[in-house]
Parts: C-alpha cells; sequence; structure tokens
C-alpha cells in the first residue's frame, strides 16, 4: 500500500468530520446509505440498470468476483453501482469506499480488462479509498478500544455492520494490539 506521507492521520481527521456531519461518534456503527445520501449519491444495483441481460449476468452469476461496485455518472450526477450477488457486509464496504473515492474527488476511471482482470482507477486512488473507506466504517479509535477490551473480531463486526475480514484489518492495524501486549 503506497499513500503518501501523512495521509493515514489526514484520512483519520476526515473520516471524523464525516461522522460528526452524519451525527456518529467514532464508536457508532455508520449508515452507509446515510453517508451516500450525504453526498447525494444514490445507490443503484446492477440488476437495476436496463443493460443487456447478458452484461448483468456476467457480473452477478459468472464473474460475480470481479467487480464490487463503481461510482459512475449518470444525467450529470454520479451513482453508486453495486453488486447485487455480495453479502450484506461486503455491499457496505463497497458502498463505503465508493463513498470515499467521491469524498477525496478522486475522478472516474473505469478500466475493465479481461476475464480475470477487472480495475477501476489507478492503485493510489484505490488505496486512498481502501483506507479513507476502512476509517469511515471502522474508526481506528474504535478497533482500538474493541481491542483494549478484548472484544473478539466476529462481535466487533457485528457491532459496525462490517465485515470479518473488515473487523480483522482494522484492529490488527490500529496499533492497540502491540499496546496491549507491550503492557502486559
Amino acid at each position: 500500500m503506497a499513500l503518501w506521507r501523512g495521509y493515514k492521520k489526514y484520512a483519520v481527521d476526515l473520516a471524523a468530520k464525516v461522522r460528526c456531519r452524519l451525527g456518529v461518534s467514532l464508536y457508532e456503527s455508520l449508515d452507509v446509505r446515510q453517508l451516500a445520501a450525504l453526498y447525494e449519491l444514490p445507490i443503484v444495483s446492477f440488476d437495476q440498470l436496463p443493460a443487456a441481460p447478458e452484461a448483468v449476468r456476467y457480473y452477478t452469476e459468472t464473474h460475480w468476483t470481479q467487480l464490487s461496485g463503481l461510482v459512475v455518472p449518470v444525467n450529470g450526477q454520479q451513482v453508486i453501482l453495486i453488486n447485487p450477488a455480495h453479502c450484506d457486509d461486503r455491499i457496505v464496504s463497497t458502498i463505503g469506499h465508493e463513498v470515499a473515492h467521491v469524498i477525496l474527488c478522486h475522478e472516474s476511471r473505469v478500466r475493465l480488462t479481461g476475464e480475470k482482470d477487472c480495475r477501476a482507477g489507478d492503485e493510489e486512488q484505490e488505496d486512498e479509498a481502501n483506507w479513507l473507506g476502512g476509517e469511515l466504517l471502522l474508526p481506528r479509535e474504535a478497533a482500538r478500544r474493541l481491542v483494549f477490551r478484548e472484544v473478539d473480531e466476529v462481535s466487533a463486526a457485528a457491532a459496525f455492520g462490517v465485515s470479518v475480514a473488515m473487523a480483522r484489518w482494522r484492529m490488527n492495524i490500529c496499533g492497540g494490539r502491540q499496546m496491549l501486549q507491550r503492557s502486559r
């Protein structure tokens, strides 16, 4: 992950400001649909698109793991497209990630290539959106508190409405585990 110097602190502060605008503390679950609404981003499922049925089937059945979601302009407005084939906690992460692109004013650079490779944007933008999306969904301070209270990853995921993988990642990178080990 190649983030510019100071980006993580920037993302922590930015996510705190966004959560404040939503009236959500750092220690509460964030409703990603309210987050998207704050930025006037409609959320549309692939299967709601007036697209060719074979294209919808391709991304929701045949190759459903290739594309989670993306932000696209539709009639002058940005729209978040999500893959309905994914589980709810993955959709939550996708929406958080896509809203992060909008918050960061990333230029939409959709590139879909080949059957085994699907990319949207450049690596730097994806890393930034991943980090900010994670900070929005499970802030570092909340993850640290969960670690100190010895909350397991499954319970943490349920409390914040994220996947176990997201909870594990956030709890691993918050620095809490190292602090806890040093204090013992």
